[in-house]
């Protein structure tokens, strides 16, 4: 260990692999006594923290944590690590993954994906890793000036705000407080943040994000909360006392939500009385995330659960402001929180925009997530095409925009297109037809190979553009046509999105 130690500090690696109990001890099998595998454990964590604290945030390695036991509190381990490590630059190695079968080294997939992982985001988390620290210093010295600013306000001040911002417009003080506060603390920020540097370094460089690949397991949690977090107000007081334009309502049981979409102006309350008769509001159904028509774009966090949203435009309803059936009082809908202004007037043009179309249809949303599997054709007339893998994974499909030649997007997961290449490789050439061989030899060519890893994972494969023949289709089953793929990945959406496609792009 102290070997490692010194030879850390000589030679600064880029990515370090430590071993989760760090101690020579501790047999890989076997019962070990807690107390060893605790200290052990302490010791890695000890290491870990010495080396990310004793060093700058642009020169902090990647980490590849590694061990020949089963982990499971791999993330709990990097959090109670001392020091800022991001989960873009930190991965775990199971060493039986990796092993050598006479002269050659085989890898799992499960390790390769944990490799690919962290060398794929290493220069793109080192550039960023670097750019948060220096966010970070510029928060902070943006903090201490608006606390200084806030300690002169005098009571005179307080006074203004009352009788001439707030009175005429009826707007509660702390309501009023919350929005002034929070934008004099962002624009602080702004000023005290080199923004013209601080992530320039993400789009100079295009290799830093072109390494990283496009497909992903689905939205994780964490990114439904940030996106939650900067769209609405979740803590708005007095809900029961008021509405505001993008207040939001889930209803009891069901995964029914509900926008308010009347404006402002109406609803404020001005000597006792509002505008409003009733509020109009827009609804739409809430999706949990491994739902498969699930969309990738437009996310809520209700009760501490992760959902994707699908606003229905012509789910057009009318409450009234007060009484039992207002959506304030009741006891069916969960008030959810506020549309943050420019969001909920997003949300209101949405609806409006529909509403005064002129017979225009409206797009679907930005991603769908559908159900993909993998065709090859035979030699075989009566029996065309053959099924290579007998799970289906999901993918996603980016909706072009209307008009576009090369057709929709799809991006599919790593595990299902490495099988996919596994698959290709144990084919025996004799049950397909010439032309077909020569195609797949071109796929299993070294530059083959990464070309269909690179449409299918970075950039997206697009549905009227086959990538080495490989062509993606929509459907239960592979397209039989004369002219169709050799290879197809037949994606399988619901009915209700399939005519949105079609709606999008009548060729489909």
């Amino acid at each position: 260990m102290k070997d490692g130690r010194k030879i850390y500090y000589e030679f600064h690696p880029h990515v370090v692999f430590l071993d989760y109990y760090l101690d020579s001890n501790v047999s890989p099998t076997g019962n070990v006594k807690r107390e060893m595998l605790n200290a052990a454990r302490s010791e890695s964590l000890s290491l870990l923290s010495e080396v990310v604290n004793n060093t700058d945030g642009e020169s902090i390695p990647a980490i590849v944590l590694i061990s020949s036991r089963k982990i499971k509190d791999v993330e709990e381990y990097r959090h109670e690590a001392k020091g800022e490590i991001l989960s873009l630059r930190f991965g775990f190695l199971r060493k039986d993954m990796v092993q050598q079968v006479g002269k050659e080294i085989e890898v799992d997939y499960a390790a390769v994906d944990a490799l690919l992982d962290v060398s794929q985001g290493y220069l793109f988390g080192k550039a960023l890793q670097c750019a948060l620290s220096q966010w970070k210093d510029g928060a902070k010295s943006a903090l201490e000036v608006f606390m200084e600013e806030i300690r002169d306000l005098h009571t005179k001040d307080f006074a203004y705000l009352l009788r001439f911002r707030l009175r005429e417009e009826g707007m509660p003080l702390n309501e009023y407080l919350e929005w002034l506060f929070g934008e004099c603390l962002k624009s602080l920020v702004d000023e005290k943040v080199g923004w013209n540097t601080l992530f320039s370094s993400l789009d100079d460089n295009g290799e830093i994000g072109e390494n990283i690949e496009g497909a992903f397991e689905g939205p994780s949690k964490t990114i439904a909360e940030l996106f939650h977090r900067v769209r609405v107000n979740s803590h708005r007081i007095n809900t029961r006392q008021g509405y505001r334009l993008g207040d939001l309502y889930v209803q009891h049981g069901e995964y029914n939500i509900r926008a308010v979409i009347t404006p402002d102006c109406d609803l404020v309350l001005r000597k006792g009385k509002i505008k409003a008769k009733s509020i109009l509001t827009m609804g739409g159904t809430l999706h949990t995330f491994d739902q498969k028509n699930s969309a990738a774009d437009d996310f809520f966090i209700y009760k501490n659960k992760p959902y994707s949203v699908r606003w229905d435009p012509k789910d057009l309803k009318t409450f009234p402001i007060n009484g039992e059936e207002s959506l304030g009082e009741s006891d069916k809908f969960d008030f959810l929180g506020t549309l943050r202004p420019l969001y909920a007037q997003e949300m209101q043009r949405h609806a409006l925009t529909d509403l005064s179309r002129v017979g225009l249809p409206v797009a679907p949303a930005l991603g769908i997530n559908a159900t993909a599997t993998a065709w090859v054709r035979k030699n075989d007339a009566s029996d065309p095409f053959k099924k290579l893998m007998t799970k289906s994974s999901t993918a996603t499909i980016i909706l072009s925009r209307t008009g576009q030649e090369d057709g929709h997007r799809v991006l599919l997961r790593r595990h299902f297109v490495n099988e996919l290449i596994g698959q290709l490789k144990d084919i025996d050439p004799n049950d397909m037809n010439q032309n077909d061989v020569i195609a797949l030899e071109k796929v299993l060519k070294k530059g083959g190979i990464d070309k269909l890893y690179k449409g299918l994972l970075r950039t997206g494969g697009q549905t009227k553009k086959p990538i080495l023949g490989t062509g993606i289709v929509f459907g239960d089953k592979p397209k039989a046509a004369q002219n169709a793929p050799w290879l197809q990945i037949v994606l399988k959406i619901s009915n209700k999105t399939m005519q949105e496609l079609k709606i999008m792009d009548p060729l489909e």
